[in-house]
Protein backbone atom coordinates (compact mmCIF):
# COMPACT_ATOMS: atom_id res chain seq x y z
CA UNK A 1 0.00 0.00 0.00
CA UNK A 2 1.30 3.51 -0.59
CA UNK A 3 1.11 5.03 2.66
CA UNK A 4 2.63 1.68 4.35
CA UNK A 5 6.07 3.55 4.23
CA UNK A 6 5.27 6.47 6.36
CA UNK A 7 2.77 4.42 8.36
CA UNK A 8 5.70 1.78 9.38
CA UNK A 9 7.91 5.72 10.19
CA UNK A 10 5.08 7.49 12.40
CA UNK A 11 4.95 4.46 14.45
CA UNK A 12 8.30 4.06 14.74
CA UNK A 13 9.21 7.35 15.29
CA UNK A 14 6.33 7.94 17.93
CA UNK A 15 7.94 5.28 20.38
CA UNK A 16 10.94 6.66 19.95
CA UNK A 17 9.68 9.78 20.60
CA UNK A 18 8.26 8.60 23.87
CA UNK A 19 11.25 7.14 24.47
CA UNK A 20 13.47 10.09 24.29
CA UNK A 21 10.86 11.74 26.41
CA UNK A 22 11.27 9.44 29.35
CA UNK A 23 15.38 10.31 28.72
CA UNK A 24 15.08 13.50 29.05
CA UNK A 25 12.61 13.71 32.12
CA UNK A 26 15.19 11.36 33.63
CA UNK A 27 18.25 13.24 33.20
CA UNK A 28 16.41 16.64 34.40
CA UNK A 29 14.78 14.79 37.94
CA UNK A 30 18.61 13.74 38.08
CA UNK A 31 20.61 16.36 37.01
CA UNK A 32 17.58 18.96 39.25
CA UNK A 33 18.83 22.75 39.66
CA UNK A 34 22.40 21.59 38.79
CA UNK A 35 20.83 22.08 35.05
CA UNK A 36 20.20 25.25 33.58
CA UNK A 37 17.03 26.40 32.09
CA UNK A 38 18.52 26.92 28.83
CA UNK A 39 19.84 23.35 28.69
CA UNK A 40 16.87 21.83 29.67
CA UNK A 41 14.90 23.54 27.37
CA UNK A 42 18.07 22.45 24.63
CA UNK A 43 16.84 18.92 25.63
CA UNK A 44 13.15 19.40 24.07
CA UNK A 45 14.96 20.62 20.98
CA UNK A 46 16.79 17.14 20.51
CA UNK A 47 12.90 15.68 20.64
CA UNK A 48 11.99 18.51 17.69
CA UNK A 49 14.83 16.80 15.97
CA UNK A 50 14.14 13.15 16.41
CA UNK A 51 10.79 13.24 15.19
CA UNK A 52 11.83 15.26 12.09
CA UNK A 53 14.43 13.18 11.44
CA UNK A 54 13.68 10.57 8.36
CA UNK A 55 16.61 8.47 9.16
CA UNK A 56 19.08 8.38 11.36
CA UNK A 57 22.81 6.62 11.92
CA UNK A 58 22.77 2.81 13.42
CA UNK A 59 25.20 2.83 16.67
CA UNK A 60 25.84 0.38 19.41
CA UNK A 61 25.46 2.94 22.33
CA UNK A 62 21.84 4.47 20.91
CA UNK A 63 19.04 4.33 24.06
CA UNK A 64 16.43 2.02 21.17
CA UNK A 65 18.75 -0.71 21.91
CA UNK A 66 16.82 -0.99 25.10
CA UNK A 67 13.30 -1.09 23.46
CA UNK A 68 14.07 -2.63 20.15
CA UNK A 69 11.73 -5.52 20.78
CA UNK A 70 8.36 -3.76 22.15
CA UNK A 71 9.50 -1.29 19.08
CA UNK A 72 8.95 -3.56 17.12
CA UNK A 73 5.68 -5.12 19.01
CA UNK A 74 4.31 -1.62 19.00
CA UNK A 75 5.13 -0.81 15.28
CA UNK A 76 3.67 -4.65 13.41
CA UNK A 77 0.74 -4.69 16.47
CA UNK A 78 -0.33 -1.16 15.32
CA UNK A 79 -0.10 -1.35 11.54
CA UNK A 80 -2.13 -4.90 12.07
CA UNK A 81 1.17 -7.38 11.09
CA UNK A 82 1.79 -8.56 14.60
CA UNK A 83 0.44 -11.76 15.87
CA UNK A 84 -2.81 -11.35 17.17
CA UNK A 85 -3.55 -8.41 14.96
CA UNK A 86 -2.07 -10.91 11.61
CA UNK A 87 -3.96 -13.90 12.29
CA UNK A 88 -7.45 -14.71 12.94
CA UNK A 89 -8.61 -17.92 14.54
CA UNK A 90 -9.01 -19.78 11.36
CA UNK A 91 -6.50 -21.67 10.20
CA UNK A 92 -5.88 -24.34 7.24
CA UNK A 93 -3.23 -26.97 6.85
CA UNK A 94 -2.38 -29.28 4.52
CA UNK A 95 -0.12 -32.09 4.49
CA UNK A 96 1.31 -34.16 1.50
CA UNK A 97 2.88 -37.25 0.83
CA UNK A 98 6.02 -37.25 -1.64
CA UNK A 99 7.86 -39.59 -4.01
CA UNK A 100 10.03 -41.92 -1.72
CA UNK A 101 7.78 -41.03 1.30
CA UNK A 102 9.26 -37.38 1.73
CA UNK A 103 6.63 -36.05 3.24
CA UNK A 104 5.85 -32.42 4.31
CA UNK A 105 2.90 -30.27 5.80
CA UNK A 106 2.33 -26.73 5.87
CA UNK A 107 -0.30 -24.19 7.56
CA UNK A 108 -1.62 -21.31 6.30
CA UNK A 109 -2.99 -18.29 8.27
CA UNK A 110 -5.91 -15.69 7.51
CA UNK A 111 -4.29 -12.40 7.58
CA UNK A 112 -6.43 -9.30 9.03
CA UNK A 113 -5.52 -6.28 8.10
CA UNK A 114 -5.97 -2.89 10.14
CA UNK A 115 -3.86 -0.63 8.32
CA UNK A 116 -6.22 0.90 6.27
CA UNK A 117 -8.81 1.41 9.18
CA UNK A 118 -5.50 2.61 11.52
CA UNK A 119 -4.52 4.92 9.07
CA UNK A 120 -7.92 6.53 8.10
CA UNK A 121 -8.45 6.77 11.82
CA UNK A 122 -4.87 8.47 12.31
CA UNK A 123 -6.20 11.00 9.15
CA UNK A 124 -8.94 11.89 10.30
CA UNK A 125 -7.54 12.98 14.05
CA UNK A 126 -4.16 14.59 12.00
CA UNK A 127 -7.19 16.57 10.14
CA UNK A 128 -8.80 17.27 13.19
CA UNK A 129 -5.61 18.79 14.89
CA UNK A 130 -4.94 21.00 11.66
CA UNK A 131 -7.96 22.16 11.88
CA UNK A 132 -7.96 23.47 15.27
CA UNK A 133 -4.83 24.85 14.83
CA UNK A 134 -5.56 26.71 11.20
CA UNK A 135 -8.75 27.84 13.13
CA UNK A 136 -6.72 29.18 15.82
CA UNK A 137 -4.03 31.06 13.72
CA UNK A 138 -7.02 32.30 11.76
CA UNK A 139 -9.00 33.74 14.52
CA UNK A 140 -6.10 34.90 16.42
CA UNK A 141 -5.32 37.08 12.81
CA UNK A 142 -8.97 38.19 13.44
CA UNK A 143 -8.64 39.21 16.76
CA UNK A 144 -5.11 41.35 15.85
CA UNK A 145 -6.41 43.02 12.83
CA UNK A 146 -6.83 46.61 14.66
CA UNK A 147 -3.01 46.33 15.41
CA UNK A 148 -0.88 49.16 14.73
CA UNK A 149 2.45 50.99 15.63
CA UNK A 150 3.22 52.24 19.17
CA UNK A 151 3.47 56.22 18.93
CA UNK A 152 5.55 56.05 22.11
CA UNK A 153 8.84 57.24 20.94
CA UNK A 154 10.41 56.13 24.58
CA UNK A 155 9.24 53.03 24.20
CA UNK A 156 10.76 52.69 20.62
CA UNK A 157 13.90 53.73 21.81
CA UNK A 158 13.87 50.82 24.32
CA UNK A 159 13.12 48.40 22.13
CA UNK A 160 16.57 49.73 19.78
CA UNK A 161 18.41 49.52 22.69
CA UNK A 162 17.66 46.47 23.84
CA UNK A 163 17.91 44.84 19.95
CA UNK A 164 21.60 46.47 19.95
CA UNK A 165 22.35 44.82 23.82
CA UNK A 166 20.97 41.61 22.56
CA UNK A 167 22.99 42.02 18.58
CA UNK A 168 19.85 41.79 16.58
CA UNK A 169 19.98 43.83 13.64
CA UNK A 170 17.02 42.50 11.68
CA UNK A 171 13.87 45.70 12.16
CA UNK A 172 11.15 44.41 14.66
CA UNK A 173 7.78 46.19 14.43
CA UNK A 174 6.59 47.21 17.84
CA UNK A 175 3.07 47.22 17.33
CA UNK A 176 -0.09 47.36 20.15
CA UNK A 177 -3.55 46.13 19.99
CA UNK A 178 -6.40 46.67 22.04
CA UNK A 179 -7.57 42.85 21.90
CA UNK A 180 -4.31 41.65 23.37
CA UNK A 181 -3.81 40.90 27.46
CA UNK A 182 -0.17 39.87 27.52
CA UNK A 183 2.42 40.86 24.82
CA UNK A 184 3.73 38.50 22.72
CA UNK A 185 6.15 37.99 19.63
CA UNK A 186 3.68 37.31 16.14
CA UNK A 187 4.71 35.75 13.27
CA UNK A 188 7.01 33.59 12.19
CA UNK A 189 8.72 34.75 8.81
CA UNK A 190 8.73 38.57 10.10
CA UNK A 191 7.85 38.31 14.05
CA UNK A 192 6.21 41.76 15.63
CA UNK A 193 6.11 42.50 19.07
CA UNK A 194 2.81 42.83 20.29
CA UNK A 195 2.06 44.72 23.41
CA UNK A 196 -1.55 45.40 25.07
CA UNK A 197 -2.87 49.09 24.04
CA UNK A 198 -1.21 51.85 26.38
CA UNK A 199 1.15 49.35 28.30
CA UNK A 200 3.78 51.75 28.39
CA UNK A 201 2.28 54.20 30.29
CA UNK A 202 0.81 51.64 33.10
CA UNK A 203 4.21 49.74 34.04
CA UNK A 204 7.68 51.00 34.79
CA UNK A 205 10.46 51.70 32.29
CA UNK A 206 13.03 48.65 33.61
CA UNK A 207 9.52 46.38 33.46
CA UNK A 208 9.14 47.07 29.96
CA UNK A 209 13.04 46.43 29.03
CA UNK A 210 12.53 43.16 30.66
CA UNK A 211 9.29 42.51 28.45
CA UNK A 212 11.48 43.43 25.78
CA UNK A 213 14.43 41.26 26.41
CA UNK A 214 12.04 38.38 27.25
CA UNK A 215 9.92 38.82 23.71
CA UNK A 216 13.60 39.57 21.63
CA UNK A 217 14.79 36.22 23.54
CA UNK A 218 12.18 34.71 21.73
CA UNK A 219 13.34 36.16 18.69
CA UNK A 220 16.57 35.07 19.14
CA UNK A 221 15.75 31.82 19.59
CA UNK A 222 14.03 31.49 16.68
CA UNK A 223 10.88 30.32 19.00
CA UNK A 224 7.88 31.15 16.78
CA UNK A 225 9.31 28.95 14.31
CA UNK A 226 9.86 26.48 16.61
CA UNK A 227 6.61 26.73 18.19
CA UNK A 228 4.90 26.08 14.70
CA UNK A 229 7.05 23.20 14.34
CA UNK A 230 5.76 21.95 17.56
CA UNK A 231 1.91 22.35 16.22
CA UNK A 232 3.13 20.36 12.85
CA UNK A 233 4.57 17.58 14.92
CA UNK A 234 1.65 17.36 17.94
CA UNK A 235 -1.07 17.15 14.85
CA UNK A 236 0.64 14.06 13.52
CA UNK A 237 0.84 12.89 16.74
CA UNK A 238 -1.94 13.30 18.20
CA UNK A 239 -2.52 9.66 19.35
CA UNK A 240 0.63 9.51 21.28
CA UNK A 241 -0.28 11.19 24.93
CA UNK A 242 3.74 10.78 26.28
CA UNK A 243 4.40 13.18 23.65
CA UNK A 244 1.49 15.54 23.91
CA UNK A 245 2.54 15.96 27.70
CA UNK A 246 6.44 16.29 26.24
CA UNK A 247 4.92 19.59 23.95
CA UNK A 248 3.40 20.45 27.48
CA UNK A 249 6.62 20.67 29.08
CA UNK A 250 8.61 21.76 26.26
CA UNK A 251 6.35 25.35 25.80
CA UNK A 252 6.62 25.40 29.82
CA UNK A 253 10.70 25.20 30.00
CA UNK A 254 10.77 27.80 27.07
CA UNK A 255 9.52 30.50 28.50
CA UNK A 256 12.20 29.81 31.53
CA UNK A 257 14.93 29.73 29.07
CA UNK A 258 13.92 33.11 27.77
CA UNK A 259 13.71 34.36 31.55
CA UNK A 260 17.47 33.51 32.09
CA UNK A 261 18.84 34.43 28.61
CA UNK A 262 17.00 37.88 29.53
CA UNK A 263 18.27 38.00 33.05
CA UNK A 264 21.66 37.35 31.14
CA UNK A 265 21.78 41.07 29.79
CA UNK A 266 20.52 42.32 33.15
CA UNK A 267 22.24 43.95 35.76
CA UNK A 268 21.21 41.37 39.46
CA UNK A 269 19.80 45.08 40.35
CA UNK A 270 16.87 44.79 38.06
CA UNK A 271 15.97 41.60 38.28
CA UNK A 272 13.26 42.53 40.57
CA UNK A 273 11.53 44.55 38.22
CA UNK A 274 11.96 41.79 35.52
CA UNK A 275 10.17 39.83 37.96
CA UNK A 276 7.72 42.27 38.77
CA UNK A 277 6.54 42.68 35.35
CA UNK A 278 5.88 39.04 34.71
CA UNK A 279 3.72 39.40 37.84
CA UNK A 280 1.82 42.48 36.16
CA UNK A 281 0.27 40.13 33.91
CA UNK A 282 -0.42 36.80 35.82
CA UNK A 283 -4.24 37.98 36.18
CA UNK A 284 -4.21 38.41 32.78
CA UNK A 285 -3.54 35.14 31.76
CA UNK A 286 -2.87 34.74 27.60
CA UNK A 287 -5.51 32.78 25.24
CA UNK A 288 -3.81 29.61 23.47
CA UNK A 289 -0.98 30.44 21.51
CA UNK A 290 -1.58 30.03 17.86
CA UNK A 291 1.04 28.68 15.69
CA UNK A 292 4.20 30.83 15.36
CA UNK A 293 2.99 33.11 18.65
CA UNK A 294 4.78 33.36 21.80
CA UNK A 295 3.63 35.47 24.59
CA UNK A 296 5.53 36.75 28.19
CA UNK A 297 3.47 34.40 30.72
CA UNK A 298 3.44 30.85 27.86
CA UNK A 299 1.80 28.17 30.00
CA UNK A 300 0.64 29.22 33.63
CA UNK A 301 1.73 25.58 34.89
CA UNK A 302 5.32 26.81 34.81
CA UNK A 303 5.20 29.96 36.54
CA UNK A 304 6.22 28.72 40.13
CA UNK A 305 9.30 27.67 38.30
CA UNK A 306 9.53 30.53 36.56
CA UNK A 307 9.75 33.17 39.64
CA UNK A 308 12.11 30.29 41.53
CA UNK A 309 14.08 30.67 38.48
CA UNK A 310 14.42 34.30 38.33
CA UNK A 311 14.86 34.74 41.88
CA UNK A 312 17.34 32.18 42.20
CA UNK A 313 18.90 33.21 38.78
CA UNK A 314 23.00 33.02 38.07
CA UNK A 315 24.99 34.11 35.00
CA UNK A 316 26.60 30.58 33.64
CA UNK A 317 30.41 30.54 34.20
CA UNK A 318 32.81 28.87 31.40
CA UNK A 319 33.04 25.30 32.99
CA UNK A 320 28.47 25.54 33.36
CA UNK A 321 28.43 26.21 29.50
CA UNK A 322 30.89 23.26 28.53
CA UNK A 323 29.11 20.82 31.62
CA UNK A 324 25.78 21.76 29.54
CA UNK A 325 27.46 21.42 26.23
CA UNK A 326 28.94 18.15 26.81
CA UNK A 327 25.49 16.65 28.07
CA UNK A 328 23.71 17.87 25.11
CA UNK A 329 25.58 15.98 23.33
CA UNK A 330 25.65 12.65 24.86
CA UNK A 331 22.11 12.43 24.97
CA UNK A 332 21.97 13.62 21.58
CA UNK A 333 24.16 10.68 20.70
CA UNK A 334 22.11 7.99 22.39
CA UNK A 335 19.09 9.80 21.01
CA UNK A 336 19.73 11.26 17.84
CA UNK A 337 21.55 7.58 16.30
CA UNK A 338 18.94 4.13 15.59
CA UNK A 339 19.69 0.40 17.07
CA UNK A 340 21.90 -1.73 14.66
CA UNK A 341 18.28 -3.15 14.15
CA UNK A 342 17.33 0.02 12.26
CA UNK A 343 20.44 0.07 9.97
CA UNK A 344 19.92 -0.55 6.33
CA UNK A 345 19.13 -4.22 5.37
CA UNK A 346 21.40 -6.43 3.90
CA UNK A 347 22.21 -5.61 0.44
CA UNK A 348 21.17 -8.39 -2.32
CA UNK A 349 24.11 -10.13 -3.68
CA UNK A 350 25.84 -9.67 -6.60
CA UNK A 351 25.17 -11.35 -9.77
CA UNK A 352 27.43 -14.93 -9.78
CA UNK A 353 29.99 -15.09 -11.88
CA UNK A 354 29.17 -17.87 -14.27
CA UNK A 355 25.84 -18.54 -14.63
CA UNK A 356 24.16 -20.46 -17.76
CA UNK A 357 20.44 -19.11 -18.28
CA UNK A 358 17.64 -21.82 -19.51
CA UNK A 359 14.49 -20.80 -21.06
CA UNK A 360 12.03 -23.14 -19.24
CA UNK A 361 8.78 -20.97 -19.37
CA UNK A 362 6.73 -24.17 -20.68
CA UNK A 363 7.63 -25.56 -17.65
CA UNK A 364 6.09 -23.42 -15.45
CA UNK A 365 2.87 -23.38 -16.95
CA UNK A 366 2.13 -19.52 -16.99
CA UNK A 367 3.15 -19.05 -13.24
CA UNK A 368 5.68 -16.91 -12.50
CA UNK A 369 8.88 -18.17 -10.50
CA UNK A 370 11.96 -18.97 -10.67
CA UNK A 371 14.84 -22.49 -10.59
CA UNK A 372 18.29 -22.24 -9.62
CA UNK A 373 20.58 -24.72 -9.24
CA UNK A 374 23.83 -24.60 -8.03
CA UNK A 375 27.00 -27.34 -8.89
CA UNK A 376 29.45 -26.79 -6.23
CA UNK A 377 32.22 -28.58 -8.29
CA UNK A 378 32.00 -26.23 -10.94
CA UNK A 379 30.64 -22.72 -9.25
CA UNK A 380 28.27 -22.31 -11.98
CA UNK A 381 24.75 -21.62 -12.02
CA UNK A 382 21.90 -22.71 -13.95
CA UNK A 383 18.91 -20.19 -13.52
CA UNK A 384 15.28 -19.82 -15.36
CA UNK A 385 14.14 -16.66 -15.08
CA UNK A 386 17.65 -14.19 -13.11
CA UNK A 387 14.95 -11.17 -12.13
CA UNK A 388 12.75 -13.76 -10.23
CA UNK A 389 15.12 -15.39 -8.97
CA UNK A 390 17.08 -11.87 -7.38
CA UNK A 391 13.31 -10.88 -5.88
CA UNK A 392 12.97 -11.07 -2.14
CA UNK A 393 10.00 -12.67 -0.78
CA UNK A 394 8.42 -14.80 2.15
CA UNK A 395 10.52 -18.24 2.86
CA UNK A 396 7.78 -19.23 4.43
CA UNK A 397 8.79 -22.90 6.31
CA UNK A 398 11.81 -23.23 4.17
CA UNK A 399 13.43 -20.83 7.27
CA UNK A 400 12.87 -23.78 9.37
CA UNK A 401 16.64 -24.95 7.90
CA UNK A 402 18.06 -21.31 9.42
CA UNK A 403 15.69 -21.83 12.28
CA UNK A 404 17.59 -25.03 13.35
CA UNK A 405 20.88 -24.10 12.93
CA UNK A 406 20.16 -20.95 14.98
CA UNK A 407 18.68 -22.98 17.69
CA UNK A 408 21.58 -25.33 17.56
CA UNK A 409 24.13 -22.56 17.95
CA UNK A 410 22.46 -20.79 20.85
CA UNK A 411 21.51 -23.87 23.03
CA UNK A 412 17.93 -23.98 22.25
CA UNK A 413 17.81 -27.75 21.58
CA UNK A 414 21.46 -29.57 21.76
CA UNK A 415 20.73 -32.24 18.88
CA UNK A 416 18.68 -33.71 15.61
CA UNK A 417 16.67 -36.06 19.14
CA UNK A 418 15.90 -33.01 21.26
CA UNK A 419 12.55 -33.32 22.39
CA UNK A 420 10.22 -30.32 22.83
CA UNK A 421 6.93 -31.04 25.23
CA UNK A 422 3.47 -30.28 23.35
CA UNK A 423 1.30 -28.01 24.79
CA UNK A 424 -1.80 -28.81 23.74
CA UNK A 425 -2.87 -26.84 21.31
CA UNK A 426 -4.47 -28.99 18.77
CA UNK A 427 -3.26 -27.89 15.29
CA UNK A 428 -5.08 -28.49 12.17
CA UNK A 429 -2.06 -31.59 10.92
CA UNK A 430 -2.56 -34.25 13.17
CA UNK A 431 1.39 -35.09 13.03
CA UNK A 432 1.68 -31.79 14.79
CA UNK A 433 -0.44 -32.55 18.02
CA UNK A 434 2.48 -34.53 20.16
CA UNK A 435 5.82 -33.58 21.17
CA UNK A 436 8.36 -33.36 18.68
CA UNK A 437 12.12 -33.76 18.01
CA UNK A 438 13.90 -31.89 15.71
CA UNK A 439 13.84 -34.40 13.08
CA UNK A 440 9.88 -35.04 13.61
CA UNK A 441 9.50 -31.24 13.57
CA UNK A 442 11.46 -30.68 9.93
CA UNK A 443 9.83 -33.79 8.48
CA UNK A 444 6.35 -32.52 9.46
CA UNK A 445 7.02 -29.12 9.25
CA UNK A 446 5.95 -28.16 12.82
CA UNK A 447 5.25 -24.58 13.41
CA UNK A 448 5.28 -24.46 17.08
CA UNK A 449 8.53 -26.48 17.24
CA UNK A 450 10.50 -23.74 15.67
CA UNK A 451 8.41 -20.71 16.75
CA UNK A 452 9.63 -22.08 20.04
CA UNK A 453 13.06 -22.10 18.81
CA UNK A 454 12.92 -18.71 17.87
CA UNK A 455 11.72 -17.50 21.27
CA UNK A 456 14.64 -18.80 22.99
CA UNK A 457 16.89 -17.45 20.76
CA UNK A 458 15.76 -13.97 21.29
CA UNK A 459 15.19 -11.63 18.37
CA UNK A 460 18.28 -9.57 18.71
CA UNK A 461 20.20 -12.85 18.30
CA UNK A 462 18.33 -13.68 15.62
CA UNK A 463 18.99 -10.17 13.59
CA UNK A 464 22.77 -10.60 14.69
CA UNK A 465 23.13 -13.72 12.92
CA UNK A 466 20.64 -13.50 9.95
CA UNK A 467 22.92 -10.44 8.98
CA UNK A 468 25.72 -12.30 9.90
CA UNK A 469 24.89 -15.08 7.39
CA UNK A 470 23.20 -12.66 4.98
CA UNK A 471 19.98 -14.46 5.30
CA UNK A 472 17.92 -11.91 2.98
CA UNK A 473 16.95 -8.74 4.86
CA UNK A 474 17.83 -9.90 7.93
CA UNK A 475 14.24 -8.65 9.26
CA UNK A 476 12.46 -10.42 12.39
CA UNK A 477 10.70 -7.02 12.98
CA UNK A 478 7.11 -8.81 13.16
CA UNK A 479 7.14 -9.03 16.68
CA UNK A 480 6.23 -12.48 16.85
CA UNK A 481 8.06 -15.84 16.27
CA UNK A 482 6.80 -16.41 12.79
CA UNK A 483 8.35 -13.31 11.36
CA UNK A 484 9.24 -16.05 8.70
CA UNK A 485 5.82 -16.76 7.54
CA UNK A 486 4.28 -14.10 4.93
CA UNK A 487 6.09 -11.20 7.49
CA UNK A 488 9.04 -9.34 7.62
CA UNK A 489 11.79 -11.58 6.80
CA UNK A 490 12.27 -11.60 3.14
CA UNK A 491 15.05 -13.57 0.65
CA UNK A 492 15.75 -14.25 -3.16
CA UNK A 493 16.19 -17.78 -4.22
CA UNK A 494 19.59 -17.06 -5.53
CA UNK A 495 20.18 -16.36 -1.69
CA UNK A 496 18.50 -19.41 -0.50
CA UNK A 497 21.13 -21.47 -2.69
CA UNK A 498 23.64 -19.21 -1.37
CA UNK A 499 22.95 -20.11 2.30
CA UNK A 500 22.69 -23.79 1.88
CA UNK A 501 25.68 -23.66 0.30
CA UNK A 502 27.41 -21.86 3.35
CA UNK A 503 25.57 -24.78 5.50
CA UNK A 504 26.55 -27.68 3.15
CA UNK A 505 30.81 -26.04 2.87
CA UNK A 506 31.52 -24.76 6.25
CA UNK A 507 31.20 -21.10 4.70
CA UNK A 508 29.31 -20.28 7.88
CA UNK A 509 30.85 -18.57 11.36
CA UNK A 510 28.94 -21.42 13.18
CA UNK A 511 29.99 -24.50 14.95
CA UNK A 512 30.08 -27.18 11.87
CA UNK A 513 28.50 -29.66 14.34
CA UNK A 514 25.42 -27.83 14.22
CA UNK A 515 25.59 -27.37 10.11
CA UNK A 516 26.09 -31.20 9.87
CA UNK A 517 22.80 -31.79 12.28
CA UNK A 518 20.92 -29.83 10.19
CA UNK A 519 21.71 -31.06 6.71
CA UNK A 520 20.87 -34.79 8.34
CA UNK A 521 17.39 -33.61 9.44
CA UNK A 522 16.27 -32.26 6.40
CA UNK A 523 14.40 -34.89 5.12
CA UNK A 524 15.40 -36.91 2.03
CA UNK A 525 15.00 -39.46 -1.00
CA UNK A 526 16.94 -41.87 -3.04
CA UNK A 527 16.44 -42.43 -6.64
CA UNK A 528 18.42 -44.62 -8.60
CA UNK A 529 22.03 -43.43 -6.99
CA UNK A 530 20.92 -40.20 -6.34
CA UNK A 531 19.87 -38.56 -3.11
CA UNK A 532 17.70 -35.41 -2.58
CA UNK A 533 17.28 -33.65 0.50
CA UNK A 534 15.05 -30.53 0.71
CA UNK A 535 12.34 -28.41 2.48
CA UNK A 536 9.21 -27.28 1.01
CA UNK A 537 7.47 -23.82 1.62
CA UNK A 538 3.91 -22.60 1.27
CA UNK A 539 2.40 -19.47 1.53
CA UNK A 540 -0.91 -19.57 2.39
CA UNK A 541 -2.91 -16.35 2.99
CA UNK A 542 -6.81 -15.73 3.26
CA UNK A 543 -7.45 -19.51 2.37
CA UNK A 544 -5.77 -19.22 -0.84
CA UNK A 545 -2.15 -20.72 -1.39
CA UNK A 546 0.35 -17.62 -2.94
CA UNK A 547 3.81 -18.76 -3.20
CA UNK A 548 5.68 -22.40 -3.14
CA UNK A 549 9.10 -22.88 -2.62
CA UNK A 550 11.40 -26.34 -2.49
CA UNK A 551 15.24 -25.53 -1.41
CA UNK A 552 17.40 -28.05 -0.91
CA UNK A 553 20.35 -30.54 -1.64
CA UNK A 554 21.18 -32.73 -4.28
CA UNK A 555 23.57 -35.19 -5.08
CA UNK A 556 23.51 -37.11 -8.15
CA UNK A 557 25.95 -38.46 -10.50
CA UNK A 558 29.14 -37.96 -7.56
CA UNK A 559 28.05 -34.04 -8.32
CA UNK A 560 27.02 -32.04 -5.66
CA UNK A 561 24.06 -29.72 -5.60
CA UNK A 562 22.27 -26.86 -4.40
CA UNK A 563 19.02 -25.76 -5.68
CA UNK A 564 15.64 -23.45 -5.22
CA UNK A 565 12.47 -23.54 -6.79
CA UNK A 566 10.14 -20.35 -6.20
CA UNK A 567 6.68 -20.20 -8.00
CA UNK A 568 4.18 -17.25 -7.42
CA UNK A 569 0.37 -16.98 -8.35
CA UNK A 570 -3.06 -18.33 -6.96
CA UNK A 571 -3.01 -21.96 -6.05
CA UNK A 572 0.53 -22.57 -6.08
CA UNK A 573 1.97 -24.61 -3.19
CA UNK A 574 5.14 -26.08 -1.80
CA UNK A 575 3.78 -29.51 -3.52
CA UNK A 576 3.76 -27.72 -6.58
CA UNK A 577 6.93 -26.35 -6.50
CA UNK A 578 8.90 -29.58 -5.44
CA UNK A 579 7.28 -31.45 -8.25
CA UNK A 580 8.36 -29.00 -10.75
CA UNK A 581 12.02 -29.65 -9.00
CA UNK A 582 11.89 -32.81 -9.93
CA UNK A 583 10.97 -32.21 -13.82
CA UNK A 584 13.57 -30.12 -13.65
CA UNK A 585 16.17 -31.98 -12.18
CA UNK A 586 14.97 -35.16 -14.67
CA UNK A 587 15.32 -33.01 -17.78
CA UNK A 588 19.20 -32.43 -17.00
CA UNK A 589 19.71 -36.51 -16.34
CA UNK A 590 20.37 -35.35 -12.39
CA UNK A 591 17.22 -37.79 -10.88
Amino acid sequence: MWFQPFWSWLLNTSLMGAVLTGVILLFQAALGRRMDARWRYGLWLLLLIRLLLPAAPASPWSVYHLVDPWRHWFAHSATGAGPAARFAAERRGMSFQGPGGLSDAEVGVRRVNHQPVLFLIWLAGAAGFGAYWVRLNLRTARRLRDRRPVTDEAARQLLARCRARMGIRAPIALLETDRLRTPALYGITAPALLLPAGLAARITPGQLEGIFLHELAHYKRRDPLVQGIGCLLQAIHWFNPVLAYAFHRMRAEREAACDALALSYLEPRQYREYGAALLFFLEKPAPPEACGTVSLLGEQAGLKRRIAGIAGFRRRGLGQRLYGGLLLAFIGALALTNANAFAPPVPERPRPERVRPVDWAADFRGYQGCFVLLDRATNEYTIYNEAQARERVSPDSTFKICAALLGLEHGAIIGRDTGLKWDGTIYPIPAWNHDQTLASAMAASVNWYFETLCRRVGPVKLRRDLRALDYGNADVSDGSAAFWLESSLKISPLEQVAFLRKLAEGGLLLAQRHAATVREAIPAVARQGAVLAGKTGSGLVNGKYVRGWFVGYLQSRGRQYCFATYLQGDGVDGKRARELTYRLLARQNLW
